[in-house]
Formats: structure tokens, sequence, C-alpha cells
């Protein structure tokens, strides 16, 4: 199996084989995210699938088939090692250290909207927010709560009501389906927890949108 330079994160060459290699390859070059089952192949044209193990610091690591593994790391980790053992020849092949992140989400209105202008109707029409991940990365993560703050233009007011969950409330509807024209509503404080997470985040974004006529 040819390995592509591009992705292929490390190369041992084995002191008992002077012609033997070992390709290591992270689907996400470099990086494994928290909570999540990150893909891992190993490559070998010498030693065989079942002398191979694989050991890791602060993670978990699951075999699926021949050469190909699941790490799992938890979100309190900031870095794994992982070491390859050829367990015929009694010997390590080799070591790395990997970066652990925070899954990346963006949180977005409707599970479409980012900040941006809404008429009227479009924005009567969104039910709640949603922790959309972001780069390519499968996985769920969930809303768990959020403040929203309505700025009324007309009598210069400032409502705000926390939300449970993802979909907006009785409450919390009954607000959003109160806005104008040259109203302002922000959702901020906006907590999400992904797999593996013990404890819920905060969201780096806000999300604002203006009330208006037009959107042009």
């Amino acid at each position: 199996m040819k390995i592509s330079p591009l992705i292929a994160l490390f190369l041992f060459i084995l002191p008992s084989f002077a012609q033997s290699q070992v390709a290591v390859e992270l689907e996400r070059v470099n990086v494994l995210y928290a909570g999540l089952e990150n893909p891992l192949l190993i490559v070998s044209d010498s030693i065989p699938d079942s002398c191979i193990t694989v050991k890791i610091r602060n993670g978990q690591i699951k075999k699926r088939e021949p050469y190909h593994f699941y790490i799992i790391v938890a979100t309190d980790t900031s870095n794994v090692q992982l070491i390859l053992i050829d367990t015929c020849q009694q010997q390590v092949i080799g070591e790395r250290i990997y970066r652990v992140k925070d899954i990346p989400i963006v949180p977005l209105l409707g599970a479409q909207h980012a900040s941006k202008r809404m008429t009227v109707g479009e924005f009567k029409a969104q039910s709640g927010i949603a922790a959309v991940i972001t780069h390519g990365v499968c996985g769920n993560c969930a809303i768990e709560g959020f403040r929203v703050h309505l700025y009324q233009q007309r009598t210069g007011a400032c409502i705000t009501r926390f939300n449970t969950g993802a979909r907006f409330s009785e409450t919390v509807a009954a607000l959003t389906q109160q806005v104008q024209v040259g109203d302002v509503v922000r959702f901020s404080v906006i907590s999400y927890r992904c797999p593996g997470m013990r404890v819920p985040k905060f969201a780096d974004q806000e999300l604002v949108f203006e009330i208006v006529n037009s959107k042009k």
C-alpha cells in the first residue's frame, strides 16, 4: 500500500530489518479531537498485523480491523503519547505525541444562520440554536442553554430571558415572536456539550440579528 508523504505522520526504520518500514497515518494531521473516535491507520511491509500493538497514554485505543484503530481522548487532556510495539520481536518501533483539541463548533440560529440582518418573517420562523461542528469533523454536539436579549427600538427596552436546551422554550418563543423592524436580538452565554465533555463549555461567538424590512 502506497502512503502519501503529505499524510504520513511519521515513519519508523526498524533496527532489525534494514528495508522494513512502518507508516502511521492520522486522518486529521497531527491533531486528535477530544471525545471523538479518531481514525488511525498503520501500514507495514514486513510486520504482520498480529504482531503490532498500540499503547496510548492519556487516552483509549480501539482496534476496528487489521491495521486500523480508533483513538479516543478526554477533553481534559492536552496531549497523548502513542507507542507502537512489535510484540513478535519484543521491541518498541516508534513513539509520537499528538496534540488534543476541542471539537470545533459554531452556534447557528436554526442550524444555518450566523449573525446578520433578518426580516421579521425570517426571524420568527426560527425555533432554536444548534452547535454546528466545523472543519469537516464528524460528531454531534448539543446546546445546553443560552441567554436571549431583545432590544426594542420602539420602547427602548431590553428584555432578557434564559433558555435551557437548543429549542426555544415557550417563554423565549413568545419573546422572539414580538420582534419588529428596528429591533436587535442577541444570543449570548451559549453553552454546549460534545462527546467526552465532563462539563459544558461556552461558545466563543455570540449571535446578533438586526431585524429589517429587507435584507437588501
